[in-house]
């Protein structure tokens, strides 16, 4: 077992505030990133503030990194260099430099280094220009600790697994700042910083592939920028693994671009064909496009993940026939991962290095009949196997290695980590209690398994762990993931089996330290006591969404009550947990005051952070923790303010007229202020990314604004049933179908007052009715549709109100229909609307969404249509009046239309399944 004794006797004196010289070696070696192999006091310090230092150091390109980090501990340390010509090979010298010990044989010695600190200087030697890069990245965060007085010592270091890094998904986080070119040189050099050396991007079309370039779009980095970020990687000494998806997963490949049908297999969208010959000369193309580029990489992901899951056997014709003639979908797999890593070994020749193939290993491990590793011994032990696994148990790593096989596993930490990254998985407890193992504890516990499978089987290696995270959640809690990837760096270099509780809060300390730059204990303290204090608190918020389902923008998670939120949802159910006086219950009581202790937190942990800036060198960094705060706070006091307003709606019909209207008139200005901070942070989130909405921000803020818009409403007018208005220009009963109002379409039928349509499946084979006249469309008076709507079967695109054509077909200028179980709206615009909708992009676009719509649930719509924008408002029939809408789009703004025909109907795909009840319809022309 290597010596980590040092490390292991950290106590309280970091959160007391100390300096490195008066510190006790273990102290010092627990607040360092990541604590050192063997750290061995000595007698005395070195003054370094106001000095000038003779620096030899390392000449070469390879040094170039280590030079910068040496000057710039100087620097930190108030000392300046002073140049004193080459050091000898791996190694510098300044001053008069420190008897060094020797390097250490144990772990990863080829990283390894040793530094020494004597009263006259300090020196430092590494295997190679990798550990010398480690030893300068020591001395500058010895420097950081202890101010212009260094205390004497010695470190002897070497990190326990080779690759130590970050995994990006490239395909997930694109159009987002973590895919941009200035965001992954950062990378780069903060993984340097904290001494790991691995960036495995899945790079879908992130990269410009030469041999095929028709799958480039606005997400695609140049070829400059490509190389800029090689070069700072090599500079770094930091190791860049593309991977790319081939079979599952191929969407951006071949799905977006017209050159990629060929490929395509067609009866299952995202896929590739893997009976298509012609697939394996283009990937192996693209395989020699990545290779190309990342020119010192010595493997390259074939992908091979979740095959099964999302085929689902969806086979097209060829395949189908494989598996009609006796081949599994595992068959299939198997026979496409042979010719990708028979296609990796073609290049690797062509080139000339050795490129080991790596291949997902998913499908053997975890995944119903996958997990009795058939076919397994098919691929070549050549071959590296990605283990991913982000919850317990994780036996499969050393079955794989049992088998014959090089690993390198894949972390994650994404699950809950909405505004912050989550410390606390366990709370509150998760209704599937193994993601109470996710996050930081999936990162610790895949660490310590992968370190005793491998002492288990010696003769093969368990290479690293890349740690990722998915599905928005770095943009969500930009960039406090750092804590997650930071502490696998920690993990994969010191002491891997140690329990996470024996380490955890000396490693949030040092990570405060050293991630923000914190240039006094107490701004260190600081910062890592508003970890802890926010992850509390955002605890609460997860509670508490366990009854509201209000935390909003959230998809791709195991725990229920987080996927498809809105906050008009939240409303509804906020509504069901009043008592029949229209007062909170005891669960909405609780939720209410715990809000509020959350809004004081949060609100005095921005505060003292904001007190620290100028003792933080890190201040954008810091800025991201101030926002979480901010994020927090806002998400408290927006449940008060739910719970607040729902009570005085529900309660308003009892209340003498005037007294309701001034509720209402206060809770609006209360609701409007609310928004305000929404906007403000809408607006720093919103240079994260180019497209969508994935902070969720835009829907929740058009959520906030129909509350305050609905508050205002009743504040200046109590409610009353709306009584059409204007010039009435069609009533239709459904008594019968007028062939001189309607155009039938397919065979719809007329029964007690109501339409009622079935798709028959195939686009284009609509059922239902399309009005004969155009109605002319006015730029101020809008053309108000009013219908009564009970979704049947609610398929992908029934449900459908429409601008229409003569030719039968809708106009691409405005809809909303359901798909799966909400109401869709779609404007066309030929230019980019303001920010605030779902997809705010040119074209026929995606622009907001309702909640959730229940098949046999009746829907009062009504739909205002002007030369430029369209609305639609729904809500439930026998709806309280003072509740509430269903859902208020509010006006999208459209391409002008002049006027149109009006389609109401239902159409699926060719299979697909939809039906709806339309009632009585009324158009009419506003006043």
């Amino acid at each position: 077992m290597p010596d980590y004794t040092v490390l292991l006797l950290a106590g309280a004196a970091l959160a007391a505030g100390w300096t490195a010289v008066n510190a006790a070696p273990a102290d010092l070696a627990a607040s360092l990133l990541p604590p050192p192999r063997q750290l061995i006091p000595g007698e005395g310090s070195l003054l370094l503030a106001g000095r000038r230092l003779t620096a030899r150091l390392p000449a070469g390109d390879a040094h170039s990194a280590c030079r910068e980090v040496v000057r710039a501990a100087l620097r930190t340390a108030g000392a300046r260099a002073v140049a004193g010509g080459d050091a000898d090979g791996d190694a510098f010298i300044l001053g008069e430099g420190a008897p060094l010990p020797p390097l250490p044989e144990e772990g990863i010695a080829a990283q390894g280094y040793v530094l020494a600190v004597g009263p006259r200087g300090i020196a430092a030697r590494g295997a190679s220009p990798a550990g010398l890069l480690h030893a300068a990245q020591t001395l500058r965060q010895l420097a950081r600790l202890a101010g212009g007085r260094l205390p004497c010592l010695a470190v002897r270091d070497s990190p326990a697994m080779r690759l130590r890094g970050l995994y990006i998904e490239g395909g997930q986080e694109r159009f987002g700042r973590v895919v941009a070119k200035e965001y992954l040189l950062e990378q780069i050099r903060r993984l340097s910083e904290l001494k790991m050396n691995l960036l495995v991007i899945e790079c879908y079309n992130l990269f410009p592939f030469p041999s095929f370039p028709a799958c480039a779009d606005a997400g695609t980095l140049s070829a400059d920028d490509c190389r800029e970020i090689m070069a700072e990687a090599k500079r770094w000494h930091v190791t860049i693994v593309p991977s790319l998806q081939t079979l599952a997963q191929a969407s951006e490949l071949v799905w977006g671009c017209d050159a990629g049908a060929s490929y395509r297999e067609v009866t299952a969208p995202g896929l590739t064909c893997p009976s298509n010959p012609d697939l394996y000369p283009f990937i192996k193309g693209l395989y020699r496009d990545l290779l190309t580029l990342f020119d010192q990489a010595p493997l390259i992901g074939v992908g091979c993940s979740e095959i099964d899951m999302q085929w689902q056997g969806r086979y097209c014709p060829r395949c189908q026939a494989r598996v009609d003639a006796g081949e599994t979908v595992r068959d299939l797999l198997l026979g496409h991962a042979e010719k990708c890593i028979a296609a990796v070994q073609d290049v690797s020749r062509e080139l000339g290095r050795p490129i080991r193939p790596m291949i997902w290993g998913d499908e053997f491990y975890m995944y119903g009949p996958g997990k009795d590793w058939v076919g397994l011994e098919r691929i070549s032990k050549e071959t590296i196997v990605g283990f991913w696994k982000y919850w317990p148990d994780y036996a499969g790593i050393a079955g794989l290695m049992r088998r014959g096989y090089d690993v390198l596993g894949i972390s994650a930490i994404y699950n809950h980590c909405f505004y912050l990254t989550d410390l606390s998985p366990e709370d509150p407890p998760k209704s599937w209690p193994s993601m109470e193992q996710t996050g930081t504890r999936n990162i610790a516990d895949l660490v310590a398994a992968a370190t005793a499978a491998a002492r288990a089987h010696p003769e093969r290696e368990f290479l690293g762990v890349a740690t990722a995270s998915f599905s928005k959640h770095r943009l969500r809690a930009f960039d406090t993931l750092w804590h997650g990837f930071a502490l696998n760096g920690h993990c994969t270099w010191s002491a891997p089996e140690r329990p996470m509780e024996h380490y955890l809060p000396a490693f949030t300390r040092a990570f405060a330290r050293h991630y923000y730059d914190a240039r006094t204990d107490r701004a260190a303290a600081t910062l890592a006591a508003a970890y802890e204090r926010l992850d509390r608190c955002k605890s609460q918020l997860e509670r508490a969404n366990q009854t509201l389902h209000d935390v909003v923008g959230v998809y791709d998670t195991q725990e229920a009550g987080y996927l498809g939120n809105t906050l008009v949802e939240a409303w509804r159910l906020c509504r069901e947990h009043l008592d029949a006086e229209g007062r909170p219950g005891e669960e909405l009581a609780r939720i209410q005051e715990a809000a509020g202790r959350v809004v004081k937190e949060a609100t005095a942990v921005a505060r003292r952070l904001r007190a620290h800036r100028s003792a933080v060198g890190r201040q954008a960094e810091l800025d991201d923790l101030c926002l979480a705060a901010e994020k927090i706070a806002n998400h408290a006091e927006r449940q008060i303010l739910l719970v607040e307003a729902c009570a005085a709606t529900a309660r308003a019909a009892r209340l003498p007229v005037a007294a309701a209207r001034e509720e209402m008139a206060r809770l609006a200005r209360r609701w409007r202020l609310h928004q305000g901070k929404v906007e403000a942070i809408q607006k720093l989130v919103a240079p994260l990314y180019t497209r969508g909405d994935p902070c969720g921000y835009a829907a929740l803020l058009g959520d906030v604004a129909m509350i305050t818009q609905h508050l205002a409403r009743l504040a200046q007018e109590p409610p009353a049933e709306e009584q059409p208005a204007g010039e009435l220009l069609l009533e239709e009963p459904f008594s019968d179908l007028d062939p001189g109002r309607w155009e039938v379409l397919g065979q719809p039928a007329v029964a007690a007052g109501c339409l009622e349509t079935r798709a028959p499946g195939g686009w284009g084979n609509y059922c239902g009715v399309l009005s004969r006249e155009a109605f002319l469309l006015d730029e101020q008076r809008p053309l108000v549709v009013e219908y009564t709507l009970t979704p049947v079967v609610i398929g992908v695109d029934s449900q459908l109100f429409a601008a229409a054509e003569h030719g039968r077909e809708i106009a691409f200028r405005f809809a909303i229909a359901g798909n799966t179980n909400r109401l869709l709206l779609h404007t066309r615009s030929a230019v980019a609307l303001p920010d605030g909708w779902i997809d705010a992009g040119a074209g026929w676009k995606h622009r907001a969404s309702s909640p959730v719509l229940r098949a046999g649930q009746t829907y009062q719509v009504r739909a205002e249509i002007t030369r430029r924008g369209f609305r639609v408002r729904v809500r439930l029939a026998g709806q309280d009046p003072w509740d509430l809408p269903f859902w208020d789009s509010r006006v999208v703004p459209m391409d002008s239309l002049e006027r149109t025909r009006l389609l109401f109907a239902d159409v699926e795909p060719e299979g697909g399944q939809g039906a709806s009840r339309w009632g009585q319809i009324r158009i009419t022309r506003a006043p």
